[in-house]
């Protein structure tokens, strides 16, 4: 049975679904862009028996309110909503987070942030790096540009560069909302991924979502930092797992190379799979959000875990 909730945090609504054990701990599931709490809906079944499932619809996107305005939709914005979502289901107890796409680079944002580990227990990152490791990464590379450092960030902004277009003001809403919008975007994902459309679960108001949730787009491209990055701000106490697609598209493999340098313990899993891990890889993500549940709970060993663990500063 899925319980539905509502969260307050200023003036937006978001819609909190709740279902599973409910003594036990909480699993978050975050989406991101084009999706809703729907993106998780084959992964949930592998969580409920032993966790209370919690997955949240980001603003903008399904049920949550849709607040007017461009910057409305941001990273920021995100991690505000997704620190008031934990505040209110689990006050007393840090939760675990499975994060996808948006929602993860949002959260990223909530682990490197103050209270993280008050919030946070563990944080499973699937396809949605920090902007501020990525940024960092790319700049320790440019400042040596030897064509084996240069490589690397310069393929990173390639895949990367769809988001110029995503950024425009009006054509990507006339393109991606037009006519049967979630058919096409259902077929799309089953091509890409290589997963029946059938196991591609989308929300009754995608039509809205795909273009709503576009505003993320301009708001990053278009932000500037009041404030350098620094140490930090962009290191973390929580324990990390980061999952990559090898043949995911808009995110490379080594943009996760230094993730050594900002968490305590982190792990980088990598997966025969694309972008969409949560369609064609659901069993496997819950899978490894359970090993490290385990393994920072000291509930069981995790000899996956250790195989891919990352030594930092080793």
């Amino acid at each position: 049975m899925v319980t539905r909730l509502t969260v307050r945090n200023g003036d937006v609504d978001i819609a909190v679904f709740e279902e599973g054990n409910p003594d036990g701990e909480v699993v978050l599931l975050l989406h991101g862009w084009p999706d809703s709490h729907h993106l998780w809906r084959n992964v949930v079944p592998y969580l409920t028996d032993r966790f209370r499932v919690v997955s949240v619809d980001n603003r903008g996107h399904g049920e949550s309110t849709d607040p007017p305005g461009t910057r409305s939709i941001s990273v920021d914005n995100f991690a505000s909503d997704y620190a008031a979502v934990i505040d209110a289901v689990s006050p007393n107890r840090p939760v675990h987070v499975l994060a996808h796409d948006w929602g993860s680079v949002a959260f990223w944002e909530v682990v490197t942030g103050p209270d993280a580990v008050r919030r946070v227990a563990s944080f499973n990152s699937v396809s949605g790096p920090s902007l501020g490791h990525v940024a960092a990464w790319a700049r320790t590379r440019l400042r040596r540009p030897t064509p084996r450092n240069l490589a690397p960030p310069l393929a990173a902004a390639l895949s990367f560069s769809y988001s110029a277009f995503f950024a425009l003001p009006v054509l990507p809403k006339v393109v991606l909302g037009r006519g049967n919008a979630e058919w096409r975007w259902r077929r799309f994902v089953s091509r890409v991924e290589r997963v029946p459309r059938d196991r591609i679960a989308l929300a009754p108001t995608f039509k809205h979502d795909i273009v709503s949730g576009l505003r993320i787009y301009r708001t990053v491209l278009l932000a500037r930092r009041t404030n350098p990055l620094t140490a930090e701000g962009l290191s973390t106490k929580v324990p990390v797992q980061c999952i990559i697609g090898k043949r995911d598209p808009a995110v490379r493999q080594s943009c996760y190379a230094d993730e050594a340098l900002w968490a305590d313990r982190v792990w980088l899993r990598v997966v025969r799979g694309g972008h969409w891990l949560p369609f064609s890889h659901p069993e496997l993500l819950a899978g490894a959000t359970i090993e490290l549940i385990d393994e920072v709970s000291g509930a069981a060993g995790s000899p996956a875990l250790e195989r891919i663990r990352l030594t930092a500063r080793a």
